[in-house]
């Protein structure tokens, strides 16, 4: 299979998300898939490299302050075209969003890894979840699969925010 993993920082920045990014791609390219990772220029290392087995897409893009507000400036069409599957890490991520929709349009199948764990502090504003929700229905992705303290309740929050803005 052609898999190709999506989120705005990859090796060699550490964090969380990118270092469940990198586990997984290097472990499909260990079974024998064919993987690609599409991440900003703002990740650091080369445009175009392969690390471990796993084929690196470091695309120019523009950041507005926070890395979940980079905007990808262009699209790895030798990585997207062609995919059995297009993995985006992170609703909230623009980038992952982006590129995410592009695959879509060029029709390739889509899952969208959702973070739900904010969803459990009375402090996170209720609107943010609905924008998350937003988020998710605006790519319309193949799938959606959720971690996280409300992951299995997804279904039902996304019902009920369907109910209430319609």
């Amino acid at each position: 299979m052609k898999i190709v993993h999506v989120h705005h920082h990859y090796w060699p920045v550490i964090g969380g998300l990118e270092n469940a990014v990198r586990a997984l791609a290097e472990g499909m390219a260990k079974l024998g898939h064919e993987v690609h990772v599409v991440a900003s220029s703002y990740s650091g290392g080369k445009p175009k490299e392969e690390m471990n087995g796993v084929r690196v897409h470091r695309v120019k893009s523009a950041r507005l302050h926070y890395p979940d507000l980079t905007y990808p400036l262009s699209y790895p069409l030798e990585a997207l075209e062609g995919a059995d599957v297009v993995h985006g890490h992170s609703q909230n991520s623009l980038f992952t969003v982006k590129v995410v929709e592009k695959a879509k349009r060029l029709g390739v199948k889509t899952v969208v890894k959702t973070v739900m764990y904010f969803m459990r502090t009375h402090s996170f504003p209720r609107h943010e979840i609905i924008n998350s929700v937003r988020v998710i229905r605006r790519i319309k992705p193949d799938m959606v699969w959720s971690h996280g303290s409300y992951s299995s309740e997804l279904p039902a929050i996304l019902r009920r925010c369907d109910k209430e803005h319609h």
